[in-house]
């Protein structure tokens, strides 16, 4: 399933991005569950006001703004961007003092 989810991520990436090779791309943590004990990992790219969802992940709350979840999370954004595209990526501070994306 994971593949198939994979593929509908590079279709709609191809689709929502063509081949513009510097899109912006939002990249935030956001609580999913009530209590936050579910976060989602989303990377999506603005359109009309808005952000349409290029790739998204699960994580529990022990894995909120963790560095080798924010790597690998960014390592298969990269895998579903159409060729050739170079991203800007935005990202917010997750009330860190430094972006926790930055090594």
């Amino acid at each position: 399933m994971h593949r198939e989810a994979m593929t509908v991520y590079q279709a709609m990436a191809h689709w929502l991005l063509g081949q513009e090779e510097r899109q912006v791309i939002l990249v935030d943590w956001s609580p999913v569950a009530v209590d936050e004990s579910i976060h989602v990992l989303r990377a999506s790219v603005p359109v009309g006001g808005q952000g349409r969802t290029l790739y998204q992940e699960c994580h529990p709350q022990s894995k909120y703004a963790n560095r080798e979840i924010q790597e690998d999370f960014l390592k298969r954004l990269s895998e579903v961007l159409p060729a050739g595209v170079r991203p800007v990526i935005v990202t917010d501070v997750t009330g860190q003092t430094r972006p926790s994306f930055l090594p």
